[in-house]
């Protein structure tokens, strides 16, 4: 095929489309079952079942979310290896550190839990990576993943290419939704026409009017030279290195070795339907930059066949709502219970009958009818048992077909054993392994495509972030040429060139559960040896994920440093360059005469003898006022208690005095009421004399006769008062 033309690369993308049309309609089919209304319904039986009760009992999504969360909640961690050349795990660790810092710009975990729920759904899914500014206001380029939404609909590989991960693939299309405003902005001098997408039917009638075109990645062999430098590093043979090579001369850095390699380029070209868009432009990477996912990957008679966990449900999930529909129509739609007779017998009881399930009537009456029955009573509230067990049939059905169990789906019907329950989701995650396996192929694909651009693009001597497991980043440089103190020879700082790498996935947990457990199971190591502490305290507070534990972990590591525990291989670029200057500083110091070092050491302890001996006196003088305070602390005591004592009795005999103080006034106050009472006495005794002699003289002279009313009246009263002792108060 002749890239060039035109008329062949569009062949090219028909064919490919034609080899992969069947295996894409049916994973179309399965993101349309999940995602369109009504997309559980056949056309044909919407049809037949118009007018009736046609419900969606969905059972499929959450068996997808089930899978797609399994996978979201795992750990995709990707790690470079050391494979030979000039490779250090210290560099290994730097690509670790890149990646990471890659993945976070990019947001890639949303992209891989997307691509998870996608090729659950229909069994393919993908994404690519790209070569960008990191910033708007710098030259300095990052590496981006970046997802391919759409998937199924938008790229097509050679169809001669069967690696899952289609890395021996010649050429791929992307296809891309470009307005026509922008078409035209981007292309004046074009007439646009879009490329044909295969499929032949349309889900959604509305949607953007765009024109679609593609990315067209071709993968061409080119044969280069490669020199391998005194310093380690390998450079390719380019007008860059020739311009280069004088400067690297002065630096003293020579040529050692060469040698013609058999190698790859990956080149990018705009097309639509009708003409080339531009011209074809090389990419910094080897492999092209588009990362498939397959789920039940296999080659069957030449051909790739994938599948999602949606394809073996439809039968199912059909059924069901078939049975659903049927049973909410026998039960909740049918009519009620209903009494039977004729107008005959209804006739002059309409208002008791029409009101039969509200009123309060022991008995009803009727009408005898000669040519009927007597009334009678229908049930149609019959379940229909059929129905009831198909719709339980297909329910346990589709957790078997998607190889999920009741305890992988969050129920425990019934009572079981823990260990029970633990079998089944082992079980359960036997049926979600493939969909692991699909991303774990396209992000091990990712990982090698970074290892062997991140050196094309990071290729400048430049500040990078390297991204740590625990969230914490660092800044280095990278690609900086220094010149060795000791040997005067210039040393590279970070070259990424230099040596091979392979790349590795480890799938555990999210960091944060990590985080948790890595607390947990060092707390509980501790407790056994508490020797772990020392040797590993600033780990175990960074898994801390609480406030201020960031800062009491780097004190801790301060400390340790200090103390040596650290190893040098473990410490930061900052770390190892204090300790070496450090240590260079040590060895640095006059040596001292061993004599002099003796005597000096003599003098010293005879000094501290000294010291000791005034120490002690020292302390023996405070020991002597310490006592002398003691013992005038003691006479003071004995001082106080006694004014306290002497207070105490001179209070307790005023206490005396005063209680025979009101003893004597108490006893003043009896005898002068006493006084009082006697003459009170007297005074009654001659008023009762005086009484007894006006009641002589009243009855001698008549005085009744003689006086008024008034005064006889006054004279009793006076008389009465006279006679009647007054009271005593107490």
């Amino acid at each position: 095929m002749d890239y060039s033309k035109h008329n062949d690369v569009i062949n090219a993308l028909r064919d490919s489309q034609t080899a992969d049309e069947d295996e894409r309609a049916k994973a179309r089919e399965c993101i349309h079952f999940v995602n369109k209304p009504d997309g559980q319904w056949e056309p044909d039986v919407i049809n037949r079942l118009r007018g009736k009760p046609r419900y969606t009992d969905d059972r499929t999504n959450p068996i997808v979310n089930q899978i797609a969360g399994e996978i979201a909640d795992a750990e995709f961690t990707l790690r470079a290896k050391p494979a030979g050349g000039d490779a250090t795990k210290q560099d290994a660790q730097l690509f670790d550190g890149i990646i990471r810092n890659i993945r976070n710009i990019s947001n890639a975990d949303l992209t891989f839990n997307s691509a998870a729920r996608m090729v659950t759904e229909s069994g393919l899914a993908g994404w690519e990576i790209v070569q960008d500014y990191s910033d708007g206001d710098t030259f300095d380029q990052d590496l981006l993943i970046k997802p391919i939404n759409d998937y199924a609909y938008r790229v097509w590989w050679d169809s001669s290419s069967f690696e899952r991960t289609h890395e021996d693939a010649e050429f791929c299309f992307k296809l891309v939704y470009v307005s026509k405003e922008e078409y035209e902005k981007r292309w004046p001098d074009k007439s646009p026409q879009s490329i044909g997408q295969s499929q032949h039917d349309q889900a959604y009638y509305y949607k953007p009017d765009v024109i679609v075109i593609a990315e067209f990645f071709r993968r061409k062999p080119i044969k280069k030279t490669l020199y391998k430098m005194s310093n380690g590093a390998v450079y390719e043979d380019s007008d860059e290195f020739q311009m280069l090579l004088d400067e690297l001369e002065l630096a003293g850095i020579t040529i050692e070795d060469e040698r013609e390699s058999q190698d790859h380029v990956v080149t990018m070209r705009y097309m639509d339907g009708a003409q080339w868009l531009d011209d074809e432009e090389d990419t910094v990477f080897s492999v092209i930059p588009i990362i498939p996912a397959y789920a039940n990957f296999k080659v069957v008679e030449g051909k790739i066949i994938y599948r999602g966990a949606v394809e073996k449900l439809m039968d199912n999930q059909r059924v069901h709502n078939y049975a659903f529909s049927r049973n909410v129509e026998e039960i909740a739609l049918k009519p009620r219970n209903k009494i039977f007779m004729t107008e005959t017998q209804m006739e002059g009881h309409e208002a008791a009958i029409s009101t039969l399930n509200t009123n309060m009537a022991p008995v009803q009456t009727y009408n005898v009818d000669p040519e009927a029955p007597p009334p009678f009573f229908m049930d149609t509230s019959n379940v229909n048992n059929a129905v009831a067990q198909l719709i339980e049939q297909t329910d346990v059905g589709m957790n078997r077909n998607a190889g999920l169990f009741a305890s992988n789906m969050g129920e425990n019907p019934g009572l079981q054993s823990g260990v029970a329950i633990e079998k089944q989701i082992q079980r359960g995650s036997i049926g979600v392994q493939p969909y692991f396996e699909a991303i774990d192929y396209a992000i091990v694909k990712t990982g090698k495509i970074l290892i062997n651009t991140i050196p094309k693009v990071y290729d400048a001597t430049r500040e990078v972030r390297i991204l740590n497991e625990d969230g914490s980043f660092d800044l280095k440089t990278i690609n900086q040429v220094v010149i060795d103190n000791q040997t005067g020879q210039p040393i590279s700082l970070n070259d990424l060139s230099k040596g091979n790498y392979d790349v590795t996935v480890d799938i555990g947990s999210k960091y944060k559960n990590k985080q948790a457990e890595t607390s947990e199971h060092f707390a509980q190591l501790a407790a056994r040896d508490p020797s772990i502490m020392g040797l590993a305290m600033d780990v175990y507070f960074r898994n801390i994920n609480s406030p201020g534990f960031d800062e009491i972990a780097e004190r801790a590591r301060a400390q340790m440093l200090l103390n040596g525990t650290i190893p040098l291989e473990q410490m930061t670029d900052e770390e190892r360059a204090n300790y070496e200057q450090e240590q260079a500083q040590a060895q640095q110091q006059p040596q001292t005469d061993p004599a002099a070092m003796a005597m000096a050491e003599a003098e010293m302890i005879k000094g501290q003898a000294d010291m000791l001996n005034a120490q002690n006196k020292q302390a023996e003088i405070q020991i002597k006022a310490q006592q002398l305070q003691l013992e005038a602390a003691k006479i003071d005591l004995q001082r106080q208690s006694n004014v306290e004592n002497t207070q105490s009795q001179t209070a307790l005999n005023l206490a005396k005095i005063e209680q025979e103080q009101q003893k004597i006034d108490l006893s003043a106050q009896r005898q002068q009421a006493d006084t009082m009472m006697q003459m009170q006495k007297q005074i009654v005794d001659t008023q009762k004399a005086q009484a007894e002699i006006l009641n002589l003289l009243k009855q001698a002279t008549g005085a009744d006769a003689i006086m008024s009313p008034t005064v006889v009246r006054a004279y009793e009263e006076t008389a009465q008062e006279l006679t009647d002792e007054p009271k005593r108060e107490v």
